[in-house]
């Protein structure tokens, strides 16, 4: 986390997967260049997991 005063407890983490089926994966992608996609995910207390994964 780059900024402290942005950063949420662990357990609100939790929380916020567990209360949506929807989010936005990002990365650093090439160079640098910022990468984000939309994701529909499931979360389990020990995974979370793509939800095109699941259904293939």
């Amino acid at each position: 986390m780059c900024r402290k005063k942005n950063e949420i407890s662990i357990d609100m983490a939790k929380q916020l997967l567990k209360s949506s089926r929807r989010g936005v994966l990002a990365v650093n992608g090439d160079d640098g260049y910022p990468y984000a996609i939309p994701i529909n995910y499931i979360y389990d207390e020990f995974f979370i997991s793509d939800m095109y994964l699941l259904l293939s």
